[in-house]
């Protein structure tokens, strides 16, 4: 067989192998491949290849150069200009469709041949295919018959060439097809007559299921509601039966797995699956369509009502000028002569308007535009012009008519407010957030001196005296941004140096965000309405002859005295002065002489009193003096006979000599009398006359009538003097302890009285009463004999080989007792009791009274040798000097000074100097009234050597105190 006939055959064997490959094709199988090599082997060829491409779409050729790489080249050489032969075919003769050329020898940019054969076909609309079999080492001749042959092969070759593109194609398109179709928000399934063969997640989750495989072979009967099964059967074999693919819609009820049916639209059409006819079917839910429709149909009849309720005019002109809408609640406030109809034509309706109808063809002819009108004092309407074409095309005009009344009434009220602004007699300030002057008024500038060109700008700060300092303006400005206001008073200073008060209130003004951007503020000056004030004050609350204070004043600072004198266990005395004769001297003199005579007097009054005291002029010849601190008894006595000396000397006034005046006058104390400024202001007087009655140039201290508080206190007494013999008294003991390991040293006696109709009788109701009426001379024996047999009951414990002490408290009538030594030794006896055991404590008040006589007292009573300790030390006034001479063994820190020296650093500062006193005099140190944790840490922390309080042990009775502190613990089992 020739090589001619070989290659015939194979043309026939490829021919026959892509018929066979149409009919079955074998993935991953190639003929055509084989065939090259077949070829190749045929006539003995070194190479061969096949390829199909765009072959210059755009013969992009120029200048005899090729502009693109050859697709059909390996090396991408332009085979066009390679080859003539073949350029000139493929530009000048397009009605040939295959050629074949052979060249000996070729190169074509990467290989070298001796002989090379290429077949090129053109494919219409796809470019080209080339097969090309070359000999790199020998010439080969191809004959007619070969070379027919090859351009058969090529042809066979591109028709499997463009299978193999259809194919992947095909498959690219199902697999995008597929991905879409997951992808697709639509539920989508393709089914044939009968059963499901693909669903997408989409379909799957719109019928409950949770993967698409569940719904695969499943019946179609199962996804619709019976009743729509009949429509199903039509809408599919309508679908299938079809020459085309046109799609069929409509409506039907989904039967969910899981929840009630969905209304669904069906949309079906015809597609080819796997080689037999089926439906695609896409089901769009309606439900939310459904609610939709019946939302807008709501939203159409709510529209509709909003529409006839607007608070404005809603109307539309056609191209007849006729009016077709006219809605609004607007229209109820039109004058009746200026009502729209619907049909009616314009100029009909508003004859009145004569510019209407210019304006609406105006609008007509494509302008937009609004214009402002005013009917009568108070409605104003604002109308827009909308050009629309009416339900014909004919241009029309829609307009809506908005009651702008409220607005232009605003706008009148905004021009009112700016000359209000203007001529206020209050001067306005703006500022922005960083306090830049933006804006001022005139009474601005009259008030300040700066005019607007001087101070806009710049800060308020350019007014500031001086006066207030920063903390005062953190507070303001803290007010503004929490509050949004401020006002009070401030001063401020002048352009000419003047500094001068004003009231200033500040606003913040906040935007539509709610941010401040402005701050106004209005002032006035207060310097008139300051001097009016001053006179009206001194007026209200001075004499005008003597210029003292008059009652009302006299009141208002004697109620502070007292609070302070309260406050430390002061004590104060209100002195009533009547001048005797000054009647008498006024009558004689005149009235001119008596006011200078009075104010005299009056600087003499003043004259004698300290600085605290408070002097005033009640009226006529009546003063009234209030006396702070003065003490108890009688410490009042030296300033009265102060007081009735200096009025006792000559006076004179206007040329008389030698008037001689008296006084009389009342002295009540506080609180001893009275506890407020009216009632002993009375008893003052009361006593005063009664210094009056005695002849004049007198005093007389109040005598208190039985009055309530006499009362009680009478009761007190009358109950208290039988209290010892009822056996009501009793004595609790208030544990004491060392700090420093927190031992039990010993306790203090505290009296009780448990009275059977009152109860327990705190000890600051009756010790009082006692005290005045010498019943505590009975009641302290009590207390020394119940401690000392209360201690003498104590087990025989001791501390660091010192006994337990019992302290007792002294009140000042001990000291006036020269017994006091005796009665100790004697109760000490009397209980066998140890000396060392009991601890006599007396308050600082009263060592610093007798010093001579409490030294001896005190030194009597330490030969005894029994313990002494100063009580409520640090509120007395002691003598350091003296204190040093007391033979005492402790100081009890006063309990105001550990209740706050958390607190406090002057109280925490008294407590270290009280400790370091102690040291240098070799005392020890306990402190009273301790309550909390904070205070026994602070205490330890200073070096205090024992406590006692409410945290440590609370005062009870002998028995209880032995259980609780005195009885050792039970031994563990």
């Amino acid at each position: 067989m020739t090589n001619t006939d070989a290659i015939s055959t194979l043309a026939q064997r490829v021919r026959h192998t892509l018929e066979s490959f149409f009919a079955t094709p074998t993935p991953g199988q190639s003929p055509m491949r084989e065939a090259i090599e077949l070829l190749c082997a045929q006539v003995g060829a070194d190479y061969g290849t096949f390829r199909a491409d765009a072959f210059c779409p755009d013969y992009q050729i120029q200048d005899d150069r090729c502009l693109s790489r050859c697709p059909m080249s390996e090396s991408g050489m332009p085979l066009c200009q390679t080859i003539p032969a073949l350029g000139h075919w493929l530009l000048q003769q397009p009605e040939r469709m295959c050629e074949v050329f052979v060249l000996s020898p070729f190169f074509d940019g990467q290989h070298s041949f001796q002989t090379a054969a290429l077949a090129v076909l053109r494919v219409p609309g796809q470019g080209a295919a080339l097969l090309c079999v070359a000999h790199r080492d020998s010439a080969y001749h191809w004959s007619e018959a070969e070379r027919d042959a090859l351009a058969t092969l090529v042809g066979v070759f591109s028709l499997l060439h463009q299978r193999d593109q259809a194919m992947a194609l095909a498959t690219q398109v199902e697999g995008h097809e597929r991905e879409l179709m997951a992808a697709s928000s639509d539920a989508m399934l393709i089914h044939d007559r009968q059963r499901v063969l693909f669903a997408n997640p989409a379909c799957a989750r719109l019928v409950g299921h949770e993967s698409a495989d569940a719904l695969l072979d499943a019946p179609l009967s199962s996804l619709l509601h019976a009743d729509d099964l009949p429509v199903l059967r039509d809408q599919v074999h309508a679908v299938l039966s079809s020459d085309t693919c046109s799609e069929h819609r409509w409506q039907a009820r989904l039967l969910r797995r899981d929840g009630p049916e969905l209304p669904v639209e069906v949309s079906s059409h015809r597609l080819n699956f796997h080689g037999r006819h089926a439906v695609w079917t896409t089901l769009r839910d309606q439900s939310a369509w459904h609610d939709l429709t019946r939302q807008l149909h709501l939203s159409e009849t709510y529209l509709d009502q909003v529409l006839r309720q607007l608070p404005v005019i809603l109307w539309a002109v056609d191209g007849d000028n006729r009016f077709t809408l006219c809605v609004g609640t607007g229209l109820r406030g039109l004058p009746t002569n200026l009502t729209p109809v619907v049909g009616a034509r314009v100029q009909d309706c508003l004859a009145s308007l004569p510019d209407f109808p210019f304006q609406i063809e105006r609008a007509r002819k494509g302008e937009r535009f609004s214009a402002l009108r005013r009917f009568g004092e108070r409605l104003w309407l604002e109308t827009h012009y909308t050009p629309m074409p009416d339900e014909q095309g004919r241009p029309g005009v829609i307009g809506m008519s908005f009651d702008v009344s409220d607005r232009e009434q605003a706008a009148e009220q905004l021009q009112l407010s700016a000359q209000v602004f203007q001529h206020s007699g209050e001067g306005i300030v703006i500022t922005d957030t960083n306090g830049k002057i933006i804006a001022l008024n005139r009474a601005f500038e009259r008030i300040t001196g700066y005019t607007a060109q001087e101070a806009v700008g710049h800060t308020p700060a350019l007014l500031a005296s001086g006066r207030q300092d920063g903390n005062f303006y953190r507070d303001m400005w803290a007010s503004l941004h929490e509050q949004g206001r401020w006002s009070g008073e401030i001063w401020n200073r002048r352009k000419s140096g003047e500094v001068y008060p004003e009231w200033l209130s500040i606003t913040a003004i906040r935007n539509a965000e709610g941010a401040i951007h402005r701050f106004i503020g209005i002032f006035t000056d207060m310097t008139s309405r300051k001097e009016k004030e001053r006179a009206i004050y001194q007026l209200a609350n001075y004499d005008s002859l003597t210029l003292l204070p008059n009652r009302h004043l006299f009141n208002e600072r004697a109620r502070l005295a007292l609070a302070a004198e309260l406050a430390h266990g002061g004590s104060a005395a209100m002195l009533f002065v009547d001048l005797d004769g000054f009647k008498l001297v006024n009558d004689i003199t005149g009235p001119h002489a008596g006011d200078a005579l009075l104010v005299a007097m009056a600087r003499r009054l003043h004259s004698c009193l300290d600085d605290d005291a408070t002097l005033a002029r009640l009226e006529s010849d009546h003063f009234l003096i209030l006396a702070p601190s003065v003490g108890g008894g009688e410490s009042w006595r030296p300033l009265v006979e102060r007081l009735l000396d200096a009025v006792r000397q000559p006076c004179t006034v206007d040329g008389a000599a030698n008037v001689h005046l008296s006084a009389s006058i009342g002295v009540s104390c506080f609180p001893y009398d009275a506890d407020t400024v009216e009632v002993l202001a009375q008893q003052a007087e009361s006593a005063m006359q009664e210094a009056k009655a005695l002849g004049g140039d007198n005093f007389a201290l109040f005598k208190p009538d039985l009055s309530e508080r006499a009362a009680e206190r009478f009761n007190l007494f009358n109950a208290l003097k039988h209290a010892h013999g009822r056996d009501e008294f009793r004595l609790y003991v208030q544990p004491q302890f060392r700090l420093s390991d927190g031992k039990l040293i010993g306790g203090e006696a505290l009296i009780r009285w448990q009275h059977p109709q009152w109860g327990l009788v705190s000890p600051a109701r009756f010790i009082p009463v006692a005290e005045d009426t010498h019943l505590i001379r009975d009641i302290s024996d009590w207390v020394l004999n119940e401690a000392c047999r209360q201690r003498a009951n104590w087990p025989a414990w001791t501390f660091e080989g010192e006994p337990l002490t019992i302290a007792i408290n002294l009140s000042a009538v001990h000291f006036q007792d020269p017994g006091l030594p005796g009665k100790v030794q004697e109760a000490l006896a009397r209980y066998r009791l140890d000396a060392r055991c009991l601890e006599l404590e007396v308050t600082e008040r009263t060592v610093m009274g007798d010093i001579k006589a409490i030294i001896a007292i005190l030194s009597e009573l330490k030969r005894i040798g029994v313990r002494l300790a100063i009580d409520d030390f640090g509120t007395g006034y002691s003598s350091l000097s003296y204190l040093r001479h007391f033979p005492i063994d402790r100081l009890k820190i006063d309990r105001s000074f550990v209740t706050d020296i958390a607190s406090d650093t002057s109280a925490a500062a008294i407590v270290d100097t009280i400790l370091n006193l102690a040291r240098n005099l070799g005392l020890s140190v306990i402190a009273e009234g301790v309550e909390t944790r904070e205070q026994l840490a602070l205490l330890t922390q200073r070096g205090c050597d024992e406590a006692q309080g409410y945290l440590l042990g609370y005062p009870s009775p002998e028995a209880e105190f032995i259980k609780r502190f005195l009885t050792p613990p039970a031994p563990a089992a």
